[in-house]
């Protein structure tokens, strides 16, 4: 499994919910996971990206440099799906259209 497999829609809503939260256990609480399925998660992104996603200073987790651009492009990716599933809801609601016959 390479990079780019893992950048689909189930890693990169896992790691923005993890990168806001900069909790493992309150993330995986949001996302319905355990808390040692999120960490392994986390870590096989890391590992195909090649990079690390996130420092332990004590008992307090940063994002690195590269966590920070992958928290934005999975924020965007959310925002993006999201304003698409709204556009495709709309184009699919049905039209009603009333008009009057004679004077």
């Amino acid at each position: 499994m390479d990079g780019r497999d893992l950048l689909e829609a189930d890693a990169l809503r896992s790691f923005a919910v993890f990168a806001e939260h900069r909790n493992f256990t309150t993330a995986a609480r949001e996302l319905h996971i355990s808390q040692p399925s999120l960490h392994v998660k986390i870590r096989k992104l890391a590992t195909a990206l090649g990079v690390e996603l996130y420092e332990r200073d004590g008992r307090r987790l940063t994002l690195t440099a590269a966590g920070d651009r992958l928290a934005a492009y999975a924020l965007d990716s959310r925002r993006r799906a999201e304003e698409f599933l709204r556009e495709l809801d709309h184009e699919s609601a049905p039209t009603l259209t009333i008009a009057r016959c004679g004077g």
